[in-house]
């Protein structure tokens, strides 16, 4: 009796924690565009300052905020593949198909807007 109490109490403890090895490291490198958005507002405040710019506007927003939105709704999207698909290849496509596009974006978005602005004139 004290065994199968044993083995059940272990079964249980084995349970709660589902998640593997790689889906935990896929959720911390699927947080990199949110920690690259900090880390560039500590480090060199100034490099958002263009999207926020209104001249190119989507429905009245800036179109850099509107486009920031939705580099961080894509790059969320990674989190949802990584927890339906723990296997090493849902991880990688989560990281390949959403977290490195928003990487790229949220890095080129501030000067695709500077050359919008200067285009203009």
């Amino acid at each position: 009796m004290r065994c199968l109490v044993r083995r059940r109490t272990l079964m249980s403890m084995t349970t709660l924690s589902r998640e593997t090895g790689l889906q935990r490291l896929g959720y911390a490198l699927a947080s990199m565009p949110f920690v690259l958005v900090v880390v560039g507002q500590v480090f060199a405040p100034g490099f958002l300052e263009p999207i926020f710019a209104n001249p190119p506007d989507i429905l009245g927003l800036p179109a850099g905020v509107v486009m920031l939105f939705v580099a961080a709704i894509w790059a969320s999207l990674a989190f949802v593949v990584i927890r339906e698909n723990p296997s090493g290849l849902g991880v990688a496509l989560g990281l390949l198909v959403f977290t490195i596009p928003a990487i790229l974006a949220i890095i080129f978005l501030p000067s695709t807007i500077l050359i919008v602005l200067n285009l203009n004139y």
